[in-house]
């Protein structure tokens, strides 16, 4: 027994364990040690929606673009790139913006890609069918 604590060796060692991560904690409060999201959080319902719908867009006229690309470009080269290092990570695959697009278009959707309207009036349809599950 510790002497001049009145405590077992054991208990001050859980008790130095809990103070410390105790002022861990403290030392954390109030900052975010990682961001879940680039939107910012202050927004409103009707903020936040037409920011969604933004990014949704922007993302499909990426994804049209860099399918038209017909030369091989670095762009076109780095989005199709799979690692080829013999290891599959743990867990859940990550869903990469082609597997959403597949589900969405079927295999085809690069040859839609090719005619700018078409795809446009479809990626506005899908626009908003994603809105709609989302709210």
């Amino acid at each position: 027994m510790d002497v001049t604590h009145g405590h077992s060796p054991h208990q001050s060692v859980n008790t130095k364990i809990k103070n410390s991560t105790t002022s861990d904690e403290e030392k954390n409060v109030g900052h975010q040690t990682k961001r879940s999201s680039l939107m910012p959080k202050n927004l409103s319902a009707h903020q936040r929606s037409r920011y969604c719908k933004i990014c949704c867009k922007t993302k499909m006229g990426i994804v049209s673009h860099v399918a038209r690309l017909e030369d091989n470009r670095w762009t076109q080269r780095v989005t199709e790139w799979q690692p080829r290092n013999g290891k599959r990570s743990r867990g859940r695959q990550i869903q990469r913006w082609r597997d959403v697009i597949v589900q969405w278009k079927g295999t085809t959707w690069g040859r839609d890609t090719r005619q700018r309207e078409r795809w446009q009036d479809s990626a506005e349809g899908y626009i908003l069918q994603w809105m709609n599950k989302a709210s």
